[in-house]
């Protein structure tokens, strides 16, 4: 008998292919995440799912902490384009193909956080990198991220997280000048809009030391970027919008210093304080813009500046120094 007519398709089963169609390669834990079903279910879903061929699982044996990822298949595709899904819009691997570790952690981490966001009561919106070169209008001279994580809170103000995954192949003076300074710079300077908002870059590190490495180069050499540090390994779903720190000056000795703070959470409390009339209010119609759009004058406000957060960039002469603690007040 053919095993495709013994696949009885059940609840759910559509919203795995979704995950695989927009990350093309996804393992277990991002598709619970992705799906908010257990571990338990998801594998033996996936399993019936192979069994039927709509999708292709590859076991990871250099990568334990990755050993099982999963892939779309044509016949999946075909489910997926039944169901409405426009074709051009599925990612389909090769069946040669193999998963990079960058992208699956990448994943990991930008589900982290859109399901943080969720709990939360946010609307999220997630982009992998090749969507996002897909939108891109013009990539020439452009910064891609690794993924955008978009959020709107309930005020209608939209902030997209620019998520950089760093393995640290590169030392961290490149990392600034080349990723943070002349890539993320630039836009930062002309008021450039991710996915139809003011972003901020969030950099998942290897290590804390590594954490404290890029904060330092960053501090010194990308004074227009708004950047928030982690260790990526650190990062769970029920800490991802408070595990992060970036730098700001002690009031006391005028240092700077790494203080835990939530990218999302600080900057969306002024907004609601304020009447959500801050500078990451989302001009009219921008959730109908695509990335590279310009934002209005009045959203060209760096986030570090005015009344939003503390005065940080724009004063790299001052003395950085690695320790991390709370902010104060």
């Amino acid at each position: 008998m053919n095993r495709v007519h013994d696949y009885h398709q059940a609840p759910g089963d559509v919203a795995i292919l979704q995950v695989l169609a927009k990350w093309r390669w996804a393992t277990i834990q991002m598709c619970c995440m992705a799906t908010d079903r257990s571990a338990a279910t998801m594998y033996r879903r996936t399993r019936k799912l192979a069994r039927a061929g709509l999708i292709r699982i590859k076991m990871q044996r250099s990568t334990a902490a990755l050993p099982r990822v999963i892939g779309l298949t044509q016949r999946g595709k075909a489910i997926l384009c039944d169901h409405g899904h426009d074709p051009l819009s599925i990612n389909v691997p090769r069946a040669d193909g193999r998963p990079g570790e960058h992208h699956l952690q990448t994943g990991i981490l930008a589900l982290k956080l859109a399901r943080a966001a969720v709990r939360e009561g946010l609307d999220v919106d997630v982009l992998p990198e090749q969507e996002i070169r897909k939108r891109l209008q013009d990539p020439c001279g452009t910064v891609i991220p690794d993924a955008i994580v978009t959020v709107d809170n309930r005020c209608g103000q939209r902030l997209s997280l620019a998520l950089e995954l760093d393995r640290s192949t590169m030392p961290p003076s490149r990392v600034a000048n080349d990723k943070l300074r002349r890539g993320y710079g630039p836009l930062f300077r002309a008021g450039v809009m991710l996915n139809g908002a003011r972003f901020a870059v969030l950099v998942g590190a290897t290590s804390k030391r590594r954490v404290h490495s890029l904060a330092r180069a960053i501090w010194e050499c990308a004074e227009d970027v708004l950047c928030y540090f982690a260790t990526s390994g650190d990062v769970t779903v029920e800490n991802a919008l408070a595990a992060w720190v970036t730098p700001r000056i002690d009031p006391i000795d005028g240092h700077a210093r790494l203080v835990i703070e939530s990218p999302i959470a600080s900057l969306f409390n002024q907004g609601v304080q304020k009447g959500c009339s801050n500078a990451l209010d989302s001009p009219a119609g921008a959730g109908d813009r695509n990335l590279g759009e310009r934002a209005s004058e009045e959203s060209r406000t760096h986030p570090r500046n005015g009344a939003v957060t503390n005065p940080v960039i724009g004063q790299p002469q001052r003395p950085y120094q690695p320790s991390t603690r709370k902010e104060r007040g």
